[in-house]
């Protein structure tokens, strides 16, 4: 199970990003995509967006803002995690 954050700023943005990383605590990875090629492989409707990704590469969820903690959801992860 691994966390990961993709930022989509500008070339140039990354002092912006890693205070944002720092501000907030994140212990997760959080990768710089400037060219915006994520948001085309994924299809990105809006940001933030968010992605729960099979071990197969699947899309099994996705999602604005999400309660992760709801029952639906830690269901979800346990059946994936399983």
């Amino acid at each position: 199970f691994k966390v990961v954050a993709v930022s989509v700023d500008n070339p140039g943005d990354e002092p912006k990003i890693r205070d944002f990383v720092k501000e907030y605590a994140l212990t997760f990875d959080v990768l710089h995509d400037p060219s915006n090629a994520i948001k085309q492989i994924y299809t990105v409707t809006g940001v933030p967006e968010n992605f729960v990704i099979g071990a197969d590469g699947t899309i099994r969820k996705k999602a604005y803002a999400q309660d992760w903690n709801s029952p639906e959801n830690r269901a979800l992860i346990a059946r994936l995690l399983d």
